[in-house]
């Protein structure tokens, strides 16, 4: 391995199983924010100054290509003092190989779209068992048993590069996690969850979420999906009349799917200072007006607590039942 670089935020390449993959792609070392930080899913500080000494973390341990940043002024300060390259990765085919022979030229086309299709493979099903769990962790009878198999499969997954070997692991797995027995009401309440990047917080990603709805009754609909420029194009028509000008994808998708699923509430991750957060929460707030569907919003900050969380919740909760009255009188 020749080079070492350093992928920031990007919530797919926090696995192991993606790493181990990205590593024989680009032979290279792959260093991930939680890396440098030394904490798998650390709760990173959002103040600048603060993210500056991360990043320098790892551009000082000899990285030298940064992928998928898009904080220009912060590559801008990072720049004067550090010599590396910055490449954007984006669903096209060709220019994601391209930046991929810079950055190995031992790379074929054949052996790029052996492991193109396994990333695009791996993220799909880790999807799949990620929403399984999300909508049912917290109703288990044994607690534990979701983490205890879903640890199990962030190191055994990818362990051999075969596609029917990883179908064939995916497959059990998913089975594994069906069979946990829950005590899950008939009806519950669909909460869904959205945030418009990635959420450098660990009481995100460690379920906390998920255990303090789950003790209300709710289900946590997470959106893990990403789209295609074609569903891309899809999804900005079907919303056009609520906004025309939105071109972030994500904020996209999230307003596609908020009117076109049946949510009992809906809690949005805001981060601080965060323009974009701020417009789109206000597209949002009125489409839930509009369609009149409970909405909070949880601002994930380097300061947030379980209290705060499970405080916010109980609110939706409320929300939710005077919501349902409402609608029968």
């Amino acid at each position: 391995m020749n080079n070492k670089y350093i992928f920031l935020l990007i919530n797919e390449y926090y696995n192991r199983s993606i790493k181990i993959i990205l590593e024989k792609l680009f032979l290279c070392k792959i260093y991930c924010l939680s890396d440098v930080d030394n904490l798998y899913y650390n709760e990173l500080p959002y103040y600048l100054n603060q993210r500056l000494s991360l990043y320098k973390k790892g551009l000082n341990q000899g990285c030298n290509i940064i992928l998928n940043y898009n904080d220009s002024e912060i590559l801008k300060i990072l720049k004067k003092d550090y010599e590396f390259e910055d490449y954007k990765i984006s669903n096209n085919f060709i220019k994601n190989y391209k930046i991929v022979k810079k950055i190995n030229n031992k790379i074929n086309i054949f052996k790029y779209t052996k492991y193109a299709i396994l990333i695009n493979l791996i993220i799909y099903l880790l999807n799949n068992i990620q929403k399984y769990i999300t909508m049912n962790i917290g109703f288990e009878i044994t607690k534990g048993n979701f983490i205890r198999i879903k640890n199990k499969i962030d190191d055994d997954l990818c362990s051999e590069l075969k596609f029917f070997t990883i179908i064939k692991k995916y497959s059990y797995y998913l089975n594994k996690l069906k069979c946990i027995s829950l005590d899950k009401p008939k009806k519950c309440l669909n909460i869904g969850v959205f945030s418009n990047e990635h959420v450098p917080n660990k009481l995100y990603y460690d379920y906390t979420l998920e255990n303090i709805l789950s003790n209300k009754n709710m289900i946590c609909k997470k959106s893990f999906y990403h789209i295609n420029k074609f569903k891309y194009k899809y999804y900005k028509y079907k919303i056009n009349k609520y906004c025309k000008y939105i071109t972030n994808i994500n904020v996209v998708k999230n307003i596609y799917d908020i009117l076109y699923n049946d949510y009992d509430g809906i809690i949005y991750i805001t981060q601080d200072a965060n323009l974009l957060d701020d417009v789109s929460m206000i597209i949002i707030e009125n489409i839930c007006k509009k369609e009149k569907i409970s909405m909070i919003n949880i601002s994930f900050n380097e300061k947030i607590s379980k209290m705060y969380i499970e405080n916010n919740i109980n609110m939706l909760y409320d929300l939710i039942n005077i919501n349902n009255i409402d609608k029968i009188s």
